[in-house]
């Protein structure tokens, strides 16, 4: 055993085979005694179960919840902070109207005595009252050490067809209880059998408990509630939570026989190692700590599955590039129906490609079947552009939720600093008005950019989870009467706001009112504040008006598994149900008969200047008509003798557009001229080969022949994407680019021994959300050649606000296109980029043979900050590139770097290597001051070098974007050639590139117009989809 002396009575206690570390173990030791902690250490730690967490009961660990201390005015700022918050909390008239909780007066009870509270008070005050609102957008989000834990007691329960889904449940035990830890302490848990019936908790009725347990478990609807409690039993994080009140729980279970039992359960806790090391780290040293980028032990997906030892369905699902998006066909006997899992919204792409991801599926892989269902069960949220995009696959007129924000004179002022919607709708509030006027979150020309792809019967399956976007994309689902609306429970999990993060959000653009959080960038896990911002209201159909928030989505069939479902772990049952009913809706609608497919899509290249035929095969549509969106095509229309089969017809263009996507809009007419098809597709016209153009010593320029390739807000307005101004290139107008961006330059070379690139531009973009990449693509797929670091992780582009000098060489395997690219999401309050040189240079490959040879460049930066200084020195490499200047603050709560001077410096380093090998080491000090060096193998004759280093600078002192003079400093990347991995894939580990275990945090000044993530009271229940103690807020 190895001791180390820490700060006051805060020790490590590292046993060497086991590795565990307790904080307070001096008050730890007083209760149970040392020799008796180290032996229940060893008997309870499960070693393949948790290799970095630490595995006690509650009971052994309730005297280590403690917090890390606050002064008195701390607590009186904070209070002061959280008092203003509830000035902006959306939903706050309506938690007062549903469950009489007046949170508004509350936190001023609170404030009132924060002065005297002791910490556990102070912040046990604010859990309880957080958790009263059951509204899993606003949550307190308590500090480290408190927050390094996570409760459970591992045992799964499922909830079962039954006649009385809502006022009598019936739930069983789902899976045998797999944790060592909960078996040791009541070996009787092992009698549990999968089918048991549980009656009560602790004596009390399960439905009933549930309900008298909302405000500690979650759920602001009953289905909800119902979830959030059997959730609860699987864990819970200590960060958003109060501890369980006993040690223990009881369960009265009935057999197959009819007769019962009572088992005892005992609460376990989890202890982050990760999180408990950096908040020791920082106590023994404040002012110079810098906070740890390690993501945490307690991954949510690896939790789940390793205590309640959950498996996969059955069915065999394909997996795509996407985590969270999987499919299959579900084909007993006559059956053909594909199933889309779409498990959060929250990817680990931007929200268009995740849509077009599963558009590719629609229309590439589920095509043939005779229905689709969205499988979305324990979906709890994520993007709300993703959720909105989705329902214009199906129907012709897609049509998003609204939202509005509560009218205060502190929201006033804070709403136009979330986005010009929210500023104008604050301009028109009148005194003793209650809510703004409707604020369109999403534009309806946004949300139907692709139109229709799949004509055939449609549901969805959620349940009471399915929360925030999930919530969303069921109400759109159902407004516009896309198709049937299955689910487990009678309701979805009833979130419905635009969430926002109070450190990175409120605080840093509302500082007329707000100040930051205590040690707000100076530990991994300080206090946060997450608030529900603008509420949605649903703005189509019967439903015109009507709250999701409290209410959820009602389901129109529900569909609950067997008893022999859960024996088999399985759904058959329900999918067979199904099934059934979605071939009887297309029989009834006669939407069985109809079919469109065409070859012509948006991956689809078309030679300039070559004549093109867009050839569609369908059925059921008796009058097919295509009009040219871009160009100057007339409409034409073909009359289909026979729509009772598949028939396919061919139109011709004369292919004579500017290179670039261009569109075509294809809209069919039933026998009785009902309009049943509506969509678009689109094609890139590129050069034929032959006009390529060549790589040599003299170099290709800006002013070579670029073709401008948009999709997204840019397809239909070519000014909003790249423009040529001068000898520059622009996005928009380069003093405000607009939401939703997807513009890309492109330049057609012909193959090349070696091609050298230098470019230079300024970008300012959302920093984490809006990129700039350049790079090229080739027979191999595509590369960045410019990668830069968030949270931690390796992301190709950058984004911020950065000077880029990009210097690298590349050999391309063949003819290959270099691509220069910009993208945004729905935040805007930036210029965009601007391009101001670029020069390429190399060796044809019909210029005979040639060695390639390296070069060697350095670079030193001093960031011009007023807070501190970071020098980065680049060792000779083979290529090097500069960013530089100063930061924008990163929107990830808890994970950003800064400490006493806000000073962040990483480091990331990858290597590729196309033909010869490639050597990159790279090493890094975090401080005022960095040093980084990379260093990467030279060329061989056919081979490539490859190294990438990046380094994020100092964030102004207040963590605001820079200003007046200000305004000229920027980060500095050091860049070269490309990772292999395009932007937002996966990682080996599958978890997305931004880090932990969610996509990037929509906890910037721009949240109000995104979408927002379920963090639901009982947080973990299947990937625990629920927010941590990182204070990740989706």
């Amino acid at each position: 055993m190895l001791v180390t002396p820490g700060l006051g009575n805060i020790v490590w206690l590292v046993d060497r085979e086991h590795r565990f570390m307790i904080l307070n173990i001096e008050m730890f030791t007083k209760a149970i005694g040392l020799a008796s902690l180290l032996a229940t250490a060893n008997a309870l730690y499960e070693p393949p179960t948790f290799d970095d967490a630490l595995v006690f009961p509650l009971s052994a660990v309730r005297q280590n919840l403690t917090f890390i201390p606050f002064t008195a005015a701390q607590r009186v700022e904070t209070a002061k902070n959280i008092v203003n918050a509830f000035e902006v909390y959306g939903n706050r008239y309506t938690k007062l109207e549903d469950f009489g909780v007046d949170a508004a007066a509350e936190v001023k009870k609170i404030a009132e005595k924060a002065a005297t509270m002791t910490d556990d008070e102070f912040h046990k005050s604010y859990l309880k009252l957080f958790g009263s609102l059951r509204d899993g957008h606003t949550v307190y989000w308590a500090p480290a050490p408190y927050g390094c834990y996570l409760f459970y007691n591992a045992v799964s329960f499922s909830m079962i067809d039954s006649a009385d889904p809502l006022k009598d449940p019936v739930v069983i035990v789902s899976a045998p209880v797999a944790s060592r830890t909960a078996l040791r302490l009541n070996p009787k848990l092992a009698n549990l059998k999968v089918g048991e019936r549980l009656l009560k908790v602790d004596g009390v009725p399960f439905a009933k408990w549930a309900v008298d347990n909302a405000n500690l478990n979650g759920g602001a609807n009953i289905p909800a509630i119902y979830r959030n409690a059997l959730s609860s039993f699987l864990g819970k994080f200590a960060s958003s939570n109060l501890p369980p009140a006993k040690d223990s729980v009881t369960f009265t279970i009935e057999k197959a026989d009819k007769t019962t039992y009572d088992v005892e359960a005992f609460y376990i806790t989890l202890q982050d190692q990760v999180c408990m090391k950096d908040t020791t780290e920082f106590l023994k040293n404040p002012n110079t700590h810098t906070p740890s980028k390690s993501a945490t032990s307690l991954t949510p997906r690896e939790i789940l599955n390793k205590v309640a030892d959950l498996k996969d369905e059955t069915l065999q699902y394909t997996p795509t590039s996407e985590p969270s998006i999987s499919y299959a066909v579900y084909k007993p006997e006559s059956l053909n129906m594909g199933i889309i899992k779409l498990g959060s919204f929250s990817t680990s792409v931007p929200p268009e490609s995740a849509f077009l991801l599963i558009r590719d599926i629609v229309v590439n892989k589920l095509s043939e079947v005779d229905s689709i269902l969205f499988d979305l069960r324990l979906n709890g949220g994520g993007y709300l552009d993703f959720a909105q995009l989705l329902p214009q696959l199906f129907i012709p007129d897609n049509v998003g939720v609204t939202g509005r924000a509560i009218v205060t004179d502190v929201n006033l002022r804070f709403m136009p600093t979330q986005g010009d919607k929210y500023g104008e709708a604050a301009k028109k509030a009148q005194k003793g008005d209650k809510y703004t006027s409707s604020v369109i979150l999403s534009p309806t020309e946004t949300l139907n950019t692709y139109g229709q792809s799949y004509l055939k019967p449609v549901g969805i399956l959620n349940d009471g989870i399915c929360y925030s976007s999930c919530d969303i994309f069921s109400a759109n689902f159902q407004d516009n009467n896309a198709g049937l609306v299955f689910g487990e429970d009678g309701k979805t999990g009833a979130g419905g706001a635009n969430v926002i993060d109070f450190n990175t959000n409120v605080a840093r653009y509302g500082k007329a009112d707000f100040t930051p959080l205590p040690f707000f960038q100076k530990m991994k896990y300080p206090l946060g504040v997450s608030l529900a911002f603008g509420q949605v209201v649903r703005a189509k159909g019967p439903n015109t008006g009507r709250l999701i928030e409290n209410a959820g989505v009602d389901t129109e069939i529900i569909v609950r598994p067997t008893v022999e479902d859960q024996l088999a772990n399985a759904s058959d049952s329900q999918f067979t149900k199904i099934a059934n009913k979605l071939k009887e809706y297309g029989d009834k609608t006669k939407k069985n008969g109809l079919y469109f497919k065409s070859k012509v899509d948006y991956a689809v290249q078309a030679y300039q200047n070559n004549p093109l035929s867009l050839e569609v095969t369908s059925a059921g549509i008796s009058t097919l008509s295509v009009t040219g969106i871009v160009g100057s095509q007339d409409s034409t229309t073909v009359k289909v003798a026979d729509i009772s089969k598949k028939v396919t017809s061919t139109f011709a263009v004369d292919n004579k557009l500017p290179l670039g996507n261009h569109g075509f809009g294809f809209s069919g007419l039933d026998s009785t001229g009902k309009s049943v098809l509506s969509t678009k597709r689109f094609i890139q016209v590129v050069p034929a080969p032959a006009d390529y153009v060549s790589i040599s010593s003299t170099p290709l320029d800006l002013n070579s022949k670029f073709g401008v390739y948009n999709l997204g807000a840019s397809l239909k307005d070519a000014k909003l994407g790249w423009n040529k101004v001068g000898n520059t290139y622009i996005v928009g107008d380069g003093k405000k680019h607009v939401s939703n961006l997807d513009t890309k330059l492109k330049l057609f070379i012909k193959p090349a021994k070696s091609v050298n690139i230098e470019l230079n531009a300024i970008v300012d973009s959302e920093e984490g959300y809006d990129f700039f990449r350049v790079g090229y693509t080739d027979k191999d797929g595509e590369k960045d050649l410019i990668t830069s670091t968030v949270e931690g992780k390796t992301v190709n582009g950058i984004s911020g606000k950065s000077k880029v000098a990009l210097k690298t060489s590349f050999v391309p395997n063949g003819a290959f296109e270099l691509f220069i690219y910009f993208n945004s999401d729905t935040g805007v309050d930036e210029a965009g980029v601007t391009i101001n040189s670029l020069s390429l240079t190399g060796v044809s490959a019909d210029a005979g043979s040639a060695t390639s040879t390296t070069t060697t460049a350095a670079s030193t930066t001093t960031a011009a900050s007023t807070t501190a200084a970071g020098t980065s020195t680049v060792a000779p490499t083979t290529s090097a590139a500069t960013v530089s200047g100063t930061a924008t603050q990163s929107t990830r709560v808890g994970t950003s770097t800064g400490v006493a001077t806000q000073s962040t410096n990483g480091v990331a380093s990858t290597s590729v290597t196309n033909a010869a090998t490639a050597t990159n080491a790279a090493t890094s000090t975090n401080g005022a001051t960095a040093t980084n060096a990379v260093s990467s193998a030279t060329n061989a004759a056919t081979g490539s070098v490859s190294a990438t280093k990046a380094t994020v600078l100092p964030t102004n002192g207040d963590n605001t974007k820079p200003t007046g003079t200000d305004a000229v400093d920027y980060n500095t990347v050091d860049t070269s050639s490309p990772t292999s991995k395009p932007y937002g894939s996966a990682d080996k580990d599958g978890k997305a590139p931004y880090g932990n275990d969610a996509a990037p945090a929509y906890n910037n000044k721009n949240d109000a117009k995104k979408s927002t993530f379920g963090a639901i009271g009982a947080v973990l229940v299947a990937l625990l989809l629920s927010l941590r103690c990182e204070h990740l807020v989706h």
